[in-house]
């Protein structure tokens, strides 16, 4: 590997100022979305003081992901704490974070050249900078940036790429040694783990380094065709699981469904045209059509439905052949493709999630860039160097531009839903969170003309979905300041709703928020209308269990706390621990109730359970200084 050059190290500079000026452009806008329920509003992220046993509680206190990314919620505890509750503090940190991926992915692509014996000129060097720095301002990656709670997706990526390059340096130095072997097994497995509790999409460094040693390790006559084997087993044993799941136990999928509009067949079929759709935004950095929701994306039931199901898929079906192929005879560019689906295979697969979200392209597109530098290198001797040069130049021209068109919109939450929304009318979550905005705006000028335009956009919501209940309960906020009542038809249909559609977790989430608002006596909805809301959720068939029982914690609550019935509290409190038996919250209000109560003896055994249960001490109780 030549030596860089001083006029090098300038370029890296100039590139990283200018990444960071690009990013910074959107650096004003406050929390939005996820960020209100995941930061915002997770009161336990505040740490009343700073003890590793407060710290531990925050750290697990998230609802996202089996795993409760404890890593992620410890650092947004640490900035929340810190800075206070606001998100200026949480994008400072995520540049910073994007920006050490950035040279980890550079890294990266210098291990790999080295690997494959390439000659690294400082030519090769500038043309993997410009790829980087294509890769940290393009438009697609703006939302893992620039959506404070999508650090989850930038930390879990660095401990990836971390992961990667560390593991192919340890392989690299002494092939044959046993030693550096399992030093290098051990920091992947490690790195794995990091990522994994930042965000769950972490398990993939596993097939990375699989892949990584098959194509650029393996390949060494050094090497015994044993670890080639071994990699293979690995993969098939994989393979054979994700059969046995899709074919002969797909119950806990299923029902993990239960709240969404589609099925996991008609998410798999889908997710082929969302990913052609993905390449589309990839190579159109200029588009209009990024956006932070696209819950309008239609759901295809079959391939054959339609031309642009049926092209797509045969497109990226085609290309994951190819690069499967391609990759199985070691090569790098095909690697890279390959990685690009490897690194959708947990969002865009099977898992019970949202169809679309530009996020899930963060690591995705690393894989695209180590395709074009595997282009380059491979032709490095007979391509034109000023020309390639002047190419990516213009690429990351081209793309820069489209970055601070759309970052400058996430400088102002309005301003970037008005954008939303002006493009994608029919997203349901655009023109919730822009009604919810003016909603804001309104309470803090009390100007009425803020409330028009706020019930305008939650109708709007209302009108574009009728499986989602967010505009209802925005309209509720709404009009309740505004000593308002839903008319007789708002009403029947909301309720309807609440009763026939499939409950989702953020139908549960308003319902909690205006139980407290009203427990608290911030909101002032009517007894009747509360009751009847409960009802209706209660004789909702459709809901999971685990919804139903935060649904009957709510009840319990307005019951109790509310209209001071402790003992109808009690019943839908212990509804709750039937529904959900791990829900230690139900196990806690009990508890609450009987002392209120005084019924010592099922307070003592509520307490002795929970205690039993609660390994972080999450729950408080009184100390008995009794002695005897």
């Amino acid at each position: 590997m030549e030596k860089v050059s001083s006029n090098h190290y300038i370029v890296i500079l100039a590139l990283a100022s200018l990444a960071i000026l690009i990013l910074l452009t959107g650096l004003g806008g406050g929390f939005i979305f996820d960020d209100i329920f995941n930061i915002a509003e997770n009161t336990y992220l505040n740490l009343p003081d700073w003890t590793f046993q407060n710290l531990l509680v925050a750290a697990f206190s998230g609802e996202a992901g089996p795993l409760k990314r404890p890593i992620s919620y410890a650092i947004f505890s640490i900035l929340k704490t810190t800075f206070g509750n606001e998100a200026t503090s949480f994008k400072v940190l995520n540049i910073i974070i994007h920006l050490i991926n950035g040279f980890l992915l550079f890294k990266l692509l210098i291990v790999i050249s080295e690997a494959l014996k390439k000659t690294i000129t400082p030519t090769n060097q500038l043309w993997f900078l410009l790829l980087v720095f294509v890769w940290l301002i393009h438009p697609i990656n703006t939302s893992s940036v620039l959506y404070s709670v999508q650090m989850m997706n930038s930390l879990a990526s660095l401990f990836v790429l971390c992961g990667a390059v560390l593991y192919v340096n340890f392989r690299l130095k002494k092939p044959r040694a046993t030693s550096n072997y399992f030093t290098a097994l051990a920091m992947a497995v490690l790195f794995t783990g990091l990522a994994a509790l930042s965000k769950e999409n972490g398990v993939l460094l596993i097939p990375l380094v699989l892949l990584l040693e098959y194509v650029l390790i393996a390949n060494s006559k050094a090497i015994s065709r044993v670890n080639t084997s071994i990699i293979l087993l690995g993969a098939g044993s994989l393979l054979l699981g994700a059969f046995y799941f899709l074919y002969f136990d797909t119950s806990i999928i299923e029902q993990a469904y239960a709240y969404r509009s589609y099925n996991w067949q008609e998410r798999l079929i889908t997710q082929l045209k969302v990913i052609a759709y993905y390449a589309y935004l990839i190579i159109n950095p200029a588009s209009s059509e990024f956006t932070l929701y696209h819950d309008y994306f239609q759901v295809s039931q079959s391939i054959f439905e339609s031309r642009s199901t049926f092209f797509s898929s045969a497109v990226v079906l085609t290309s994951l052949v190819a690069a499967i192929v391609f990759t199985y005879k070691r090569s790098v560019a095909g690697l890279g493709i390959l990685l690009f689906f490897v690194f959708h295979s947990v969002e865009s697969t099977i898992a019970p999630l949202e169809l679309v979200f530009e996020h899930r392209n963060y690591l995705p597109l690393t894989g695209i860039i180590i395709f074009v530098a595997a282009l380059i290198m491979d032709k490095a001797e007979s391509l034109n160097k000023k020309t390639v040069t002047y190419l990516l130049i213009a690429i990351s021209s081209i793309t820069a531009l489209g970055a601070v068109k759309n970052n400058i919109y996430w400088s102002d939450n309005i301003l970037l839903l008005r954008k939303f929304v002006e493009e994608h009318p029919n997203s349901v979550r655009s023109n919730y969170e822009l009604g919810l905005q003016y909603f804001k705006a309104y309470l803090a000028s009390d100007n009425v003309l803020l409330a028009l335009e706020s019930e305008y956009f939650f109708k709007a919501a209302i009108q574009s979905d009728e499986h989602r209940l967010s505009g209802y309960f925005g309209l509720i906020a709404l009009y309740d300041t505004l000593d308002k009542e839903f008319t007789d038809q708002q009403s029947s249909d909301f309720f309807y709703k609440l009763q026939s559609q499939p409950i989702a977790a953020s139908t549960s989430n308003f319902v909690g928020r205006l139980t407290w608002c009203v427990i608290n006596g911030k909101c002032d909805a009517k007894q009747g209308f509360m009751l009847k809301m409960f009802d209706q959720l209660e004789s909702n068939d459709k809901t999971i269990k685990s919804i139903a029982a935060r649904l009957a914690i709510y009840k319990g609550d307005y019951l109790g706390l509310k209209l001071n019935k402790p003992e109808a509290a009690i019943k839908y409190y212990a509804l709750a621990t039937d529904y959900y038996p791990s829900n230690l919250l139900a196990h806690y209000r009990l508890y609450e109730m009987y002392s209120a109560l005084d019924l010592k003896e099922q307070a003592k055994i509520m307490q002795e359970y929970i205690q039993s249960k609660d390994l972080l001490n999450k729950y408080k109780f009184p100390t008995n200084k009794s002695k005897d």
